[in-house]
């Protein structure tokens, strides 16, 4: 907690009444050793210290200004000035800017132009005059008003006719006042009557027709009857008898009977000649007056008891044919029998089991042509469809506005059902390749679409549509392609494949082969669900059609995960669980990718190793899983036998344990050493070599003095290790003793060690 003068040291700087001696920026950049009477001197310690001060002391100022606009006083044991100023800013210290809506309460009493969005009383807006309207106006829209046009006080009709010529009257405004009609009279020629006339004939014959001028009459007449009954006269045995006028019309006759001749031309009596039994010809009258013919329109082939009906009078010319043979024409001669499948090729047709086709083959409308399959029909039976009937569409328009609306067929309505498209667009674009969609989803009895999604498998960098799933206002379920804004070029638009599985009722190709329709439309109906933009399937073929994409993806390294590393030299890679850059390794011992700190010793910081990490306690691994740490092993000579390993436990050795196992360096309980001269030996220390403890070498002062126990001189001597040392007194030579309680006593532990801290064991695999 800070002391009463907290912030009045913010308002002082250090030295500011002493001496300060002004430093280079390369003084300052490379700092002091040590403070003392040559530079640097106090005087610069003064000027560095002034420098922070003048720093402080500007910062605090900022926050002593804001905290005063904004009422609340800087405190010792408060941190949040800045906080507060942003929560509480007061709107009487703002000098300029525009205080948000939300911002503010109650009506302000005046505003300056823009300072508004809405008007605290909504207003009447009203046009009156020649046009009337009116509307609420509160500021936060625009406002249209619909204007209604005063009456003028003519009466609303038609003026003017072929008998009539318009007048009216209109005002200074252009408006009409007052209008009407007035007839014409009769002119010297016309091309029509104003009245139709009807022109009648009467008399000996009579009709009638309208008549306007407008087009030529032609009358239909009626001859009057004249009396005589209608009928014919006189036969073979009577003589007609008639009465006629003076206008030559027949106004009666007769009949006058006559009698039988020994001989006649012509019979009284008309016979009928006809033929029935194995041949059949239609009766014909006869009456002596002439020849008749017989016409035989038919025979019955079974009266006949012999012979062979030849081909030239329909007959097969056969005398027997091969049951279940079909037969072909030979000519004039019998006809030839053939086998089904010799009709089969005949006719070039595929039997059922199947064959070839050699030619085109054109769908009609209502052809579909897939197939059925699954585990039982009930739900699991999949129809598979190749161009269902409907579902493409085409034009020659140059462009097409629009989203390309996919109509279902009637068998997906009310159903739930797994469906999958192959959608193929063309258009005539320049340098566009042609377009292919892949659609999946769930069509649900609730027409929503579930599971959904749209993959463009080929295309170009634009090819990609946002694809929407939904319903049109008849129920049937509507896949739309695009938005309602784009542009097709002759486009050419395909359904080429649908998959569709009921979930209750067993698809089939008859149901899912017709019904479909392809078309553009400019509005969305009901859309359940929209598979964004960002569907393209991104080929490597597809990279340089992209400017720039190639060189970034050179310079990029690409993230792998651990367990999917490349078996090819891609170049370096970043493993993903690491964090690392790893690089590509090709030794004796080991082929791959691996990080360039493999079989680095590690202190480890948690409690379990990480994933590039291993524990160094003399375990066991497979050779397989951890081939690039056994493989750094072997190349830098770090494998020993298992009783060598015992013998060097603690140093940075491995066992080779059997052909699928190793194990790794026991490092508990040891220090790092960097390798070089040996200070004990003069010799060079190898990689990993382990070396016990051991005390640099040292002597320990303490006082001696004679051995036979009579008093003498004392002195700090050096202990020749057996607590005797020869001392020259007197010209002659005395042995002394160390004196007990004076000596160096045993202290400490097993090993000799610096102040440390303990981390695990970790070799990075």
């Amino acid at each position: 907690m800070a002391d009463p003068t907290f912030f009045d040291l913010f308002k002082s700087t250090w030295a500011q009444n002493g001496l300060t001696e002004d430093i280079t920026d390369l003084q300052y950049k490379t700092g002091w050793s040590f403070i003392g009477s040559v530079p640097p001197s106090v005087e610069q310690f003064n000027k560095v210290q002034q420098t922070t001060d003048e720093r402080l002391a500007w910062l605090y100022k900022q926050l002593d200004g804001l905290a005063a606009v904004t009422g609340r006083p800087l405190a010792a044991t408060n941190f949040d000035a800045l906080s507060y100023a942003q929560q509480n800013l007061n709107a009487t210290n703002l000098k300029s800017g525009t205080v948000p809506a939300a911002r503010l309460s109650g009506t302000a009493a005046s505003l300056i132009s823009g300072a508004a969005q809405k008007l605290a009383t909504a207003r009447l807006i009203t046009a009156t005059g020649d046009v009337t309207g009116a509307g609420s106006f509160d500021g936060s829209a625009d406002l249209s008003l619909g204007l209604t046009l005063g009456a003028s006080g003519v009466t609303a009709g038609s003026y003017g006719n072929a008998n009539a010529v318009p007048t009216f009257t209109v005002d200074a405004k252009g408006r009409v006042t007052a209008a009407g009609n007035v007839a014409v009279g009769n002119a010297a020629t016309a091309t029509k009557l104003a009245t139709a006339r009807t022109i009648a004939a009467t008399g000996d014959a009579t009709g009638s027709g309208t008549f306007d001028g407008s087009a030529n009459l032609s009358l239909g007449l009626t001859l009057g009857a004249s009396g005589v009954t209608a009928g014919s006269y006189g036969n073979a045995n009577a003589v007609p008898t008639f009465t006629v006028d003076a206008k030559g019309r027949v106004l009666a006759a007769g009949e006058v009977a006559v009698g039988n001749a020994s001989t006649a031309t012509k019979l009284a009596t008309t016979r009928l000649f006809s033929v029935t039994g194995g041949a059949t010809a239609g009766g014909v009258s006869f009456d002596g007056s002439g020849n008749v013919a017989l016409n035989v329109t038919a025979l019955d082939v079974s009266k006949a008891n012999a012979g062979t009906l030849p081909v030239a009078r329909g007959g097969t010319g056969a005398g027997a044919l091969t049951a279940g043979a079909y037969v072909v024409g030979a000519g004039t001669g019998a006809l030839a029998t053939r086998s089904p499948a010799q009709v089969l090729d005949d006719i070039q047709a595929l039997p059922k089991a199947g064959g070839s086709v050699s030619g085109p083959i054109l769908l009609a409308t209502g052809a579909a042509v897939g197939a059925q399959y699954g585990l039982n029909s009930a739900s699991g039976q999949t129809a598979h469809v190749v161009l269902p009937d409907g579902g493409g569409f085409s034009t020659h328009t140059g462009t097409i506005t629009g989203a390309m609306k996919i109509t279902l067929p009637p068998a997906a309505i009310g159903a739930n059902t797994m469906i999958r498209l192959r959608v193929d667009i063309f258009e005539y674009l320049t340098d566009v390749p042609p377009v292919t969609i892949l659609i999946h989803g769930y069509v649900q009895t609730s027409k929503a679409w579930g599971r959904h999604g749209a993959t463009i498998l080929a295309g170009g960098v634009g090819s990609d549509l946002a694809v929407r799933f939904g319903s049109d206002a008849s129920g049937a379920p509507c896949i739309w392609l695009g938005e309602l804004n784009k542009a097709w070029s002759y486009p050419s638009v395909t359904v080429s494949e649908v998959m569709a599985k009921y979930n209750t009722t067993g698809a089939t190709v008859a149901a899912w082969g017709t019904g479909w329709k392809v078309e553009p439309v400019t509005a969305f109906e009901t859309v359940a669900q929209i598979a964004a933009v960002s569907n393209l399937a991104f080929a490597r073929s597809d990279i340089p059609r992209v400017a720039g994409l190639q060189a970034e993806l050179d310079t990029r390294v690409p993230v792998v995960s651990l367990n999917n590393l490349p078996t090819t030299n891609i170049g370096p890679i970043l493993v993903a669980e690491m964090a690392e850059v790893w690089i590509w390794a090709s030794t004796s011992y080991f082929t791959g990718y691996r990080s360039p700190l493999c079989g680095r010793p590690l202190d480890g910081h948690t409690v379990t190793p990480l994933p590039s990490e291993v524990d160094a306690v003399g375990g066991v691994l497979q050779k397989a899983a951890y081939a690039a740490l056994w493989g750094y092993a072997q190349e830098n000579g770090l494998v020993l036998t298992q009783a060598n390993w015992e013998a060097r436990r603690g140093g940075h050795y491995f066992v080779n344990v059997d052909a699928n196992t190793f194990r790794v360096p026991d490092l508990r309980d040891m220090f790092r050493r960097f390798t070089g001269t040996d200070a004990d030996t003069a010799n060079a220390r190898l990689l990993a070599s382990r070396q016990a403890d051991a005390n640099k070498s040292h002597a320990h002062a303490t006082l001696v003095q004679r051995s036979n126990g009579a008093s003498g001189s004392q002195m700090p001597v050096l202990n020749d290790g057996n607590n005797q040392i020869a001392f020259n007194a007197n010209g002659s030579d005395s042995r002394y003793s160390i004196t007990a309680g004076e000596q160096t006593l045993t202290s400490g532990g097993v090993e000799t060690r610096p102040i440390n801290a303990a981390y695990l064991p970790r070799l990075h695999v």
